[in-house]
Formats: structure tokens, sequence, C-alpha cells
């Protein structure tokens, strides 16, 4: 049976999209080879019509580059938006897609805690409490380092 890391959650779908904030689709590649990313976009549509959500509400951020860092265009349009109170749900093919650095991965799941964003990572089992400790103890090792 497949299952969907699913994090941070406070309203319904139905009441989220009655105050007219979206579903975000977040995908990245590091490399443009012409092929990846269009892939990863049509994969995160099939999802998207496999769920019932209409495209109206949907919208993409897409992009090349490193996972690594936090200077990508559409990474820091999708965090304004979060922050503007513009997205109800996030789905990432997975979390990696997001951030290749655990740092930066805490920082970011943290920021859509925050703003009570929920993530929906749809190729990964849901991350365990215990998972998310082990984030917290890796961020404390990072900063004694």
């Amino acid at each position: 049976m497949k299952t969907n890391a699913v994090f941070y959650a406070r309203f319904s779908r139905e009441e989220e999209l009655q105050n007219n904030k979206k579903i975000a689709c977040y995908c990245r590649c590091a490399h443009n080879d012409g092929i990846s990313l269009p892939q990863q976009m049509k994969y995160m549509q099939n999802e998207m019509v496999n769920r019932g959500i209409s495209k109206d509400v949907i919208s993409f951020y897409a992009e090349y580059g490193s996972g690594i860092t936090a200077k990508r265009k559409e990474l820091l349009r999708l965090l304004k938006d979060v922050k503007k109170g513009n997205i109800s749900e996030i789905y990432v093919k997975s979390p990696c897609r997001l951030a290749r650095n655990g740092l930066l991965c805490y920082r970011i799941l943290k920021y859509f805690k925050k703003y009570d964003v929920k993530l929906v990572n749809l190729q990964e089992s849901a991350i365990r409490p215990q998972d998310e400790e082990l984030l917290h103890y890796f961020v404390d090792f990072y900063r004694i380092s």
C-alpha cells in the first residue's frame, strides 16, 4: 500500500480553497537535460488529476537548480507565496526536490509549519516524529561544528 507523507494541516482542503488559497506543486531538477523536469511536471499533473484536484487551484513552481542552496527563483517565489497566505498545500515528488541539504530542508519544513501549510510527499512514506527529532539533532550538531 502506497502512503504519502503529509505534514502540518490546520484546515480542510475545502475550507482552504474557499479562502482562495492555491495548491502548489514544486518541481526541481539539478541539470537541464530537457527531459527530467518536464517528466516531473507531468507526473505531478497526473497525480493532481488522480486526486481530483482542479487545475484551476494549482500553481506550479518548476526550475533547474542545485538542491543545496535556497537561492532558487521558484523556491523563493513559493516561500513568498506561503508567507502571503496564498498556499494551503504543497506537493513534491520527494523532499529532496525542496532541498538536498539537511539543515536547509529542516528550515523549509519549519517555515511551512509556521504558516500552517501542509506538505504532501508523493513518493515516500510519512516522516515519523522520530525522523523530525533526528533533524533537530542534526541542526544542533551543525551549529556546534
